[in-house]
């Protein structure tokens, strides 16, 4: 099982690659979700896309900002569950 910061990596990355489908998500979210903090985190995980890009190494000011939590999973996979409402399993 590789290190939880290197799948951190591995998913944030996978987002910016797909960064095209997840953007119209995130901001279907901001233009129509009745939670104030919902349409909060989808803008903040918007602009994280687009300062940040993809990563090389853990970065835990990242990690911080975008994750809410991780569930490991009964066959050793780590879903990664971020802030904006992505989840992303590895």
């Amino acid at each position: 099982i590789d290190l939880p910061q290197k799948s951190f990596v591995r998913a944030w990355n996978l987002i910016v690659s797909k960064q095209m489908r997840y953007k119209a998500t995130l901001r279907t979210v901001v233009d129509t979700a009745d939670d104030i903090l919902t349409r909060y985190r989808a803008e903040e995980m918007l602009t994280l896309i687009d300062e940040v890009g993809k990563i090389a190494d853990f970065d835990y000011s990242l990690m911080l900002k975008a994750l809410d939590y991780v569930l490991v999973r009964t066959d050793g996979k780590l879903t990664f569950i971020f802030q904006s409402g992505i989840r992303i399993t590895l």
